[in-house]
């Protein structure tokens, strides 16, 4: 979304600003960082509930890799 409304050539007049563009990438990157820290929070709990063994630690890597790739 921020890509679309950032960009000139889709948006013409009504794309963001350097501002807006400042505010929004950093409510972004929070909003990325908070959530990749409660993942890793909850999947490292010894005592929740999913599997603690190494298959779904790898499967939790790329499935986490895919979200901050396609969030930028």
């Amino acid at each position: 979304m921020l890509h679309l409304t950032n960009s000139k050539r889709i948006m013409g007049s009504f794309a963001n600003k350097g501002y807006v563009k400042i505010m929004v990438w950093s409510l972004a990157i929070i909003a990325i960082t908070i959530n990749v820290y409660l993942v890793f929070t909850f999947v490292a709990d010894p005592d929740s509930p999913l599997p603690y063994v190494w298959w779904f630690f790898v499967l939790v890597i790329c499935l986490g890799i895919l979200y901050v790739e396609e969030s930028f």
